[in-house]
């Protein structure tokens, strides 16, 4: 089914949206969530949720681009889930991923962070949008969906030492574009 029609469903309020949608985007919302959360249980209810989340939304949303939307509707859910479990402390599955991207992103204080942040995502969509494929993937598959070197070397057939570097590279890419763009330090 299309998502236009899965959409349309969610409207009509047919519970077989979900249905739907569980057909065609269970297992890599289940994935996202369990890199995420590193846990079965935990993973399975973030997919759950994102399933009632779309219910609810779902009119007087109208997703343009249904599948990223409930990507994004699970990733906070599952960050969500992660802040509960570890109520303050630092994870260890998501600070390393944090800790990278530091390297480039712009401070969250200031009063305009909302005009920084706007820009800042203009800046990476450009830059991503400028790269390769693979760097493309490689990027979205560590930065947003938290896979590991070694899960993003085997989808792209090059080793876990070159993922690394790559990303690396991009990093420091996206750091100097950040910095031209007032954005950095």
């Amino acid at each position: 089914m299309e998502d236009s029609d899965i959409i349309a469903a969610y409207f009509r309020r047919d519970e077989n949206a979900i249905t739907e949608t569980k057909n065609k985007y269970g297992a890599h919302l289940y994935n996202l969530a369990f890199n995420m959360v590193k846990n079965r249980e935990d993973a399975e209810e973030c997919e759950s949720d994102t399933y009632v989340k779309a219910w609810n939304s779902i009119p007087p949303t109208k997703p343009v681009h249904f599948c990223a939307w409930l990507v994004r509707v699970t990733r906070n859910l599952c960050l969500n889930r992660i802040g509960e479990k570890k109520q303050g402390k630092r994870n260890a599955e998501t600070v390393p991923l944090s800790e990278e991207l530091e390297e480039c992103l712009v401070s969250p204080d200031g009063v305009e962070r909302s005009l920084d942040d706007a820009t800042a995502a203009r800046v990476i969509d450009g830059y991503l949008d400028a790269c390769d494929r693979i760097s493309r993937f490689a990027f979205v598959r560590r930065y947003f969906f938290g896979d590991d070197y070694g899960d993003i070397a085997r989808y792209t057939g090059k080793s876990k030492t070159a993922i690394r570097m790559l990303l690396y590279r991009m990093r420091g890419e996206l750091r100097e574009l950040l910095i031209k763009e007032g954005l950095g330090e």
